[in-house]
């Protein structure tokens, strides 16, 4: 939210979004303050251009990465969540005090709406800080406590127990309130997909939820409402459509990989899902821009509707994902920088090839050396397996691979003839669609 003359200091500002997300019944700021607090921070992060400044920022800030988690994530009763609610809504500011009327641009009188609006707004900064950190940080893997920081400066997450204070169950039932809520919503299943796909025990979790509530029915309901808004006042929806949609389904591309446990919870709630993501694909064509769109849900409805539907449908096989991991391959060599925090706002598709792999573009030797040593996905392992792919096949075979009009089912039979370990083959391509995964939800940060 761009607010000139903001007049908070940044100090101040943050100050005050810890506190009140810490303690918020306590606290005597109301939503229109906490969105001039959050819109302060905004514009402090907002200073550094590349992801990777971004991704430094917040992380220097772990109390109001601890902070918004623990808020996030506390268990409240329906009775205690409405008062949370009503609390922050309503707004008991002393008009009479210096200042205070700056701090209004909501107005004294705030609609609900506009208040509901400015808290979404206000977490969704807090979720996305909490991401750009999971995002750079090794799957399943813990800071070490640095014995130099004081405690509130210590590196977040610490530990499993650091990343889910309440634990993966509280944490489950808690987002299932708040994605029933203005305040929240949709932006509730972005926090879930990156905290899932860091740490798979809560993954799991999630689909096992009671009822399947959170993984299934609040999703279809948040689809479904988008839906059905859209078709009563086009006009005022246009901007409001492709984001839950995107959250919506990279959550669900987070539970895919746990197909023991996201399959059968799919065909158990096909009278449910069947209903609303075949009114999406109908839906998708006349959406505004839908072809200019970051990302198309298409596949993936189809495939959620596949695994519903058909009991014959099994998980992919060895030679399935093998082909899968050639198409990501070829896609990959075509072109685009493959660094995840990489500045460009568009992909280059004359970028240089890695010397090594003869497979992964950058567009610079600056962005090659970052991507080399990245935490999460760095270069540096896939180059390694994709070299060790190459030397099998032999320069004139792995050459082969790359020709016009090849695809994933043509390069799958030649290496077959080789035989290539396929599980060798289905790993690379696990690495490059993590990679592309990150990249594509670091631009969703909006990195210039």
């Amino acid at each position: 939210m761009a607010l000139p003359q903001n007049p908070w200091s940044f100090d101040a500002a943050m100050k005050t979004l810890v506190s009140t997300l810490q303690d918020p019944m306590g606290s005597n700021i109301c939503a229109s303050r906490l969105s001039l607090a959050e819109a302060r921070v905004t514009a402090e992060l907002n200073t550094r251009s590349s992801m990777a400044g971004k991704t430094k920022f917040a992380k220097s800030h772990p109390e109001l990465l601890r902070a918004g988690i623990r808020f996030l994530t506390f268990k409240r009763s329906p009775s205690e969540f409405a008062a949370l609610i009503n609390h922050l809504v309503d707004c008991q500011c002393d008009f009479e005090q210096s200042g205070m009327r700056e701090q209004h641009i909501l107005g004294k009188r705030a609609s609900e709406g506009l208040s509901m609006y400015a808290m979404r707004h206000t977490f969704n900064a807090a979720i996305e800080c909490i991401n750009m950190v999971l995002i750079a940080t090794t799957k399943n893997k813990f800071y070490r406590r640095d014995r130099s920081l004081a405690e509130r400066k210590q590196p977040w997450p610490l530990s499993p127990e650091d990343l889910l204070p309440y634990g993966v169950d509280d944490a489950i039932q808690a987002w299932g309130f708040w994605a029933t809520s203005d305040a929240a919503g949709y932006v509730i299943y972005k926090l879930a997909a990156t905290l899932g796909s860091f740490y798979d025990p809560l993954a799991v979790a999630i689909i096992q939820s009671p009822d399947y509530t959170f993984s299934l029915r609040r999703p279809m309901e948040i689809l479904t409402t988008m839906m059905d808004d859209f078709e009563k006042d086009p006009a005022t929806m246009q901007q409001e459509v492709e984001y839950p949609i995107r959250a919506t389904f990279d959550f669900f591309e987070m539970l895919l990989p746990h197909s023991e446990q996201f399959i059968p919870a799919l065909r158990d709630m096909s009278s449910t899902v069947t209903p609303a993501l075949d009114r999406l694909r109908r839906l998708l064509p006349s959406l505004p821009g839908f072809s200019t769109w970051k990302y198309n849900p298409e596949e993936m409805i189809t495939l959620a509707l596949s695994i519903a539907n058909d009991p014959e449908f099994h998980a992919p096989v060895l030679a399935d994902m093998a082909e899968w991991a050639f198409n990501e391959m070829i896609a990959i060599r075509k072109g685009g920088c493959n660094y995840v925090f990489c500045p460009r706002t568009r992909d280059n598709a004359h970028a240089s090839r890695c010397a090594s792999c003869d497979l992964a573009r950058f567009c610079s030797k600056e962005c090659q050396t970052k991507a080399w040593k990245m935490q999460q996905a760095p270069h540096k392992t896939v180059c390694a397996k994709i070299r060790a792919l190459k030397d099998q096949l032999g320069q004139p075979f792995w050459a082969k691979l790359w020709t016009n009009g090849m695809t994933g089912e043509d390069a799958l039979g030649l290496v077959q003839a080789k035989g290539v370990d396929l599980d060798d083959v289905s790993e690379i391509g696990r690495l490059l669609n993590m990679i592309m995964s990150l990249k594509g939800m670091s631009r969703d940060f909006g990195v210039s």
